[in-house]
């Protein structure tokens, strides 16, 4: 542990400086690479690394083993909102989204412990994925309400 600020402040600029190295040049790689598949949105600056996330979690979820399970139906293909990720978040209510977000990140955590590094991150993207799956019930229930209001 630190003793003072000053050490403290050494040791998380030269953290920052190695984690800027080791994942800098790989996150304007990814950058490159999403862009090249057509991501939809990629940014630069001061939060690329948060847009990077924020498509590998979609690039998961349309591409992966959800789309693979969960987009299509004896009717045809589903878009994201009708897949059973919020189909079944409007029967249980936000209580069953952000029950997956605690499951997974708990799964992710225990993966990184156990030193399964790609496992986590797997985990992780798939929390963000339930986090936005609640957020989208969220604005669902804020319309159902605004309309109940009338």
């Amino acid at each position: 542990m630190p003793e003072d600020k000053k050490e403290a402040d050494d040791m998380t600029a030269a953290l920052s400086k190695s984690l800027d190295t080791e994942f800098g040049a790989r996150t304007h790689e990814g950058l490159a690479s999403l862009r090249a598949a057509g991501a939809s949105r990629v940014g630069s600056g001061d939060y690329a690394h948060l847009d990077r996330i924020l498509n590998l979690a979609q690039q998961q979820a349309s591409t992966g083993k959800g789309a693979e399970r969960h987009a299509t139906s004896f009717i045809g293909r589903l878009t994201w909102d009708q897949q059973p990720i919020l189909a079944n978040a409007r029967q249980v209510g936000p209580g069953g989204p952000a029950m997956q977000v605690q499951k997974k990140s708990s799964e992710s955590v225990m993966m990184s412990v156990n030193g399964n590094f790609e496992g986590a991150k797997a985990e992780a993207l798939g929390c963000i994925v339930y986090a936005a799956a609640l957020y989208k019930l969220y604005e669902e229930m804020e319309a159902a309400a605004k309309i109940n209001r009338r």
